[in-house]
């Protein structure tokens, strides 16, 4: 059995949504199944944020055995005078400071009571409320291992451990100065490869052009095409390729088009109020299936703008020069690579770059760009440029992995239900933003913008062969018992920790390094605090 305890305070909404959000991570590591802990989360986030809203403080206790989940929240505050009256909904009784932030809407209590299997109110005048839920779970089945496109060079290895720090799942470990990375949480978001200086963390696996035998059609996305600078504008690259023996150059923007107009389509056709989630970025389809497997049945079922343009051009054999190792392990895992031939961006580079050395000369991901040689910067820099994208048809686009979790955890707890859709991108500034490639996105994007390119004139959103499926990802064992076991293992070793979360023993924090003892990553002397290893703390 498990058992949690987790104190609310009334009035505090800086922190609203804490409890919730700790009970969600706990429940992901035992494997609950998705829709389930969809119901769960919003229970529970509901009942907390009527204790912050109307109580003075309260406590949630949360317990799970047996395939069952109980929870009991409990506070001290003025009470509900009409029980009945408070279960319509619509009827609020929030103050103003509460409904300023746009909370209070009258739909807590109900909301609670439906996605319960056992709902229970109590309440006392002048006293406070105890609301008591019980939900029957479902444990994940077992999944196939899913592959991913990111390697790491241990012999280039730092030890600096921002890749680490960096991951938004928790799939990168450095101990006993071996960086790894957990295959089963690796997402391809290139967060890593991003943080990483020294050049240890790449994608994909170099290669070469196919012989010009073997050369027919080639895609290339529009973030590829405007990445050589003024010597080698979009229009020159084109007429380079097809030199080179590729009789059509394809780029998918009519598709990543055609997928916006299905999208606002979906939302019109969408009976409940959750945005729909764009599928327009691989990563975060990966993200959603690993940290966010409760809103899968909001991710729009139609494949991602690239998946769309390889599946309906026939022409084979076909290259694919892609910016990131999601796209390289989506499309490396779909075709066969007697047919489609999938490489990294850097291939590119090497070829056009034997003719332009500040091109060609240069390493892979996480290096220096042109633009920065000799710690001189000819534009604005990458961080700085923050600008937000923009769309016209009031979808909400969100850029980069920091914000992208953000806008999901949001979601997870049954907000932004203002937002109709949203189109998430893993880089910041969308495909021109990822490591892999050496432009500034922001000049990479302008050169993009007067290019008239070759994109099917019948392209249109496809629909998925197969449903989405949540990975792994944090799930400790695909039994829900013994997944409750290992937690239980994982609790009394993290009480042994000192809990400060530093990350200098090469996992995320003192969590994250209690599972990789428990499950044989790690020792206990990894802990840089441990015993007499204080010496050992840079």
């Amino acid at each position: 059995m498990i058992q949690e305890s987790y104190a609310i305070t009334g009035g505090n909404y800086k922190n609203a949504g804490f409890a919730s959000n700790l009970l969600k991570t706990r429940l992901k590591r035992v494997g609950i199944e998705p829709e389930v802990l969809r119901k769960i989360m919003i229970a529970a986030y509901e009942a907390e944020m009527n204790v912050v809203i109307h109580a003075d403080r309260g406590t949630m206790r949360v317990a799970l055995d047996d395939g069952y989940l109980d929870m009991e929240v409990k506070d001290e505050g003025p009470g509900i005078p009409d029980i009945g009256l408070a279960m319509k909904e619509g009827y609020s009784t929030a103050p103003e400071t509460a409904r300023d932030m746009g909370f209070g809407a009258g739909m807590g209590l109900p909301n609670i009571k439906r996605n319960s299997d056992f709902f229970r109110i109590e309440s006392a005048v002048g006293k406070g409320t105890c609301i008591r839920a019980t939900i029957q779970l479902r444990p994940h089945g077992r999944q196939a291992p899913h592959k991913n496109s990111i390697s790491v060079r241990e012999d280039l290895c730092s030890g600096c451990l921002s890749c680490v720090r960096a991951c938004p799942t928790g799939a990168v470990r450095v101990h006993s100065k071996r960086p790894e990375i957990l295959a089963h949480r690796c997402i391809d978001c290139t967060a890593c490869i991003e943080t990483c200086t020294s050049g240890a963390i790449q994608a994909g696996s170099r290669r070469f052009f196919p012989s010009r035998a073997e050369r027919g059609t080639v895609v290339v996305p529009l973030s590829v095409l405007a990445q050589f600078g003024e010597s080698m504008s979009p229009r020159l690259l084109i007429r380079y390729l097809k030199e080179e023996g590729f009789s059509r150059v394809l780029t998918e923007t009519g598709y990543k088009d055609a997928l916006k107009k299905e999208i606002l389509s979906t939302v019109r056709r969408k009976k409940d109020t959750m945005p729909v989630i764009s599928p327009v970025c691989p990563a975060v389809v990966n993200l959603v299936e690993t940290r966010f497997p409760s809103l899968i049945p909001d991710l729009a079922p139609y494949m991602s703008p690239i998946d769309a343009l390889v599946f309906s051009t026939p022409q084979r054999p076909l290259l694919c020069i892609v910016p990131c190792p999601a796209q390289l392990t989506l499309l490396r895992s779909r075709y066969d690579e007697s047919e489609v031939i999938v490489v990294a961006v850097d291939v590119l580079y090497d070829t056009v770059g034997k003719g332009q050395p500040s091109f060609g000369q240069k390493g892979h991901a996480g290096r220096k760009r042109p633009d920065e040689e000799n710690g001189k910067k000819n534009g604005p820099s990458r961080q700085a440029e923050k600008e937000p994208m923009h769309d016209p048809n009031g979808i909400l686009v969100v850029s980069g992995m920091k914000d992208v979790v953000d806008i999901l955890e949001r979601m997870e707890n049954g907000c932004l239900r203002d937002v109709p859709a949203v189109e998430p991108y893993a880089c910041r500034y969308g495909c021109f933003g990822s490591p892999l490639l050496r432009e500034n996105p922001a000049f990479a994007i302008y050169r993009a913008g007067s290019l008239e390119y070759d994109s099917a004139a019948n392209a249109a959103a496809i629909r998925k062969t197969a449903p989405y499926t949540a990975r792994q990802g944090i799930r400790l064992h695909p039994n829900l018992s013994e997944a409750v076991l290992l937690l239980g293992k994982i609790d009394d070793v993290l009480r042994t920790l000192p809990g400060k979360d530093c990350g200098l023993c090469g996992a995320p924090g003192c969590d994250a390094l209690a599972e990789d003892i428990v499950l044989g990553r790690a020792q206990v002397t990894d802990c840089v605090h441990f015993g007499g290893n204080q010496e050992k703390n840079p």
